[in-house]
């Protein structure tokens, strides 16, 4: 079924850009490709549109979405923090894009609701805070760049290559290359209109996907070889990885990418887990195939939340509590997984 934003919001939206604006583009916490890709997208038209306009993450995003058109103007606030606020004071329009809730974007989340511009929510996460001005929460889209896509057609907008580019980058790697439930024929019919729009998906797929660091792929066979572990008899698997690992292997924003979808790829397992120790905490990412949902799990159990195959969480035990806390969760819900 083809999905559809409702023209009254799109009516709301042109209302409120009508004139030029001061905008900031937020998005969140550890940029994947549909959070640098949605907001690249949506600033290459609100500048084409005669805004004046900044764009800003709360901290890098890997090396591998650099060749994206404008990616060089984004500002990161952990190390800009002073304009980022004064960009945000000033502002006369905020949009909040592939996050739900401003914690989302960071220490900076509270001076979202502080200051006195208005906030646009753009999103396809469940359950969203009730923040914003304008509400664009569709949970039944795979990727915000999808969202975006179809605001962009309501106000008949043209899509430049580098728009197009960015939006494909978004919803590729939001569905694992198209491979998710998630993705739908609206997914497909919007991903042939971005390469009719000048998107090379074979370029792109090689630009994020075939363009790792010698360290990156030592470090995927590390984890691969030596620090993956089965529960065949409840279909999950573990992944864990420690401080001291990652310095070993130079690890940089974007290296654990993709890990945990490998284990898989193991016959008989539905549910993995990679388990990351940082500084001030155990950072989890959840994937699922089939109706088994991790959200629930990262949830309930661990701080955290996201889809149905994939979710994310935090702890602060240990590496190894956390680890035993999950193993031990899981025999109760595998009753749930149709391996």
């Amino acid at each position: 079924m083809e999905k559809k934003i409702e023209q009254n919001k799109i009516e709301e939206l042109k209302a409120m850009l009508s004139g030029s604006k001061k905008i900031l583009i937020t998005s969140h916490a550890r940029p994947d490709g549909d959070a640098v890709g949605s907001s690249l997208a949506w600033y290459s038209y609100l500048k084409n549109e005669g805004h004046n306009v900044s764009a800003v993450v709360p901290d890098a995003f890997p090396d591998f979405f650099n060749w994206m058109e404008s990616s060089a103007d984004i500002l990161k606030a952990d190390a800009e923090g002073t304009k980022v606020q004064q960009l945000m004071v000033e502002a006369d329009i905020i949009f909040c894009l592939d996050y739900n809730d401003p914690v989302r974007f960071g220490s900076l989340g509270n001076k979202i609701l502080s200051v006195n511009a208005k906030k646009v929510l753009i999103d396809h996460h469940l359950n969203p805070v009730e923040f914003s001005d304008i509400e664009f929460s569709y949970p039944q889209y795979a990727a915000t760049a999808e969202i975006i896509f179809d605001i962009l057609t309501g106000l008949n907008a043209k899509v430049s290559k580098g728009m197009a580019e960015a939006m494909y980058t978004g919803i590729m790697t939001d569905t694992g290359s198209f491979r998710f439930p998630s993705t739908t024929a609206h997914t497909h019919n919007i991903i042939s209109s971005l390469i009719s729009a000048g998107a090379i998906h074979n370029e792109i797929y090689d630009l994020v996907y075939d363009n790792y660091s010698l360290d990156r792929m030592k470090f995927v066979g590390h984890c691969l070889l030596n620090k993956l572990e089965v529960f065949a008899e409840h279909h999950f698997a573990v992944i864990k990885v420690d401080k001291d690992e990652l310095a070993q292997f130079n690890h940089q924003p974007g290296d654990s990418e993709g890990i945990v979808n490998e284990a898989l790829a193991i016959k008989g397992v539905s549910v993995a887990a990679l388990f990351t120790e940082r500084e001030n905490m155990i950072r989890i990412s959840f994937r699922s195939k089939g109706n088994f949902s991790v959200k629930e799990i990262a949830q309930e159990h661990f701080g955290g939340g996201g889809h149905q195959n994939a979710a994310g969480g935090k702890s602060t035990d240990t590496l190894e509590k956390a680890v035993q806390k999950f193993i031990e969760l899981m025999p109760q819900y595998s009753k749930n997984i149709n391996a």
